[in-house]
């Protein structure tokens, strides 16, 4: 986000992905392709937290979050057209 060209104060993540995709987005992607990312986000940030829960888990389930969360990143950083974050 300190890259972003157009710095505002951003309420929420949701906010602050729809405003990389508004000023930063590849040209060609809509803004329901940034929604559909800001969604994914959430989803990614509540499951990584725990929801709150303090519980242990168990090693697959770590990994299928890290990978989430992985995957989720490199379709954000794919999103961005580099050329257009500020140096």
């Amino acid at each position: 986000m300190r890259r972003c060209p157009a710095q505002k104060h951003a309420e929420s993540r949701r906010d602050r992905v729809l405003a990389l995709g508004l000023h930063c987005g590849r040209s060609g992607l809509s803004v329901a392709h940034f929604d559909s990312l800001a969604a994914d986000d959430e989803v990614v940030n509540r499951e990584l937290s725990g929801s709150g829960s303090k519980a242990v888990m168990e090693r697959p389930g770590l990994v299928q979050q890290f990978l989430q969360g992985a995957e989720f990143l490199r379709a954000l950083l794919s999103s961005i057209d580099a050329a257009l974050l500020l140096p």
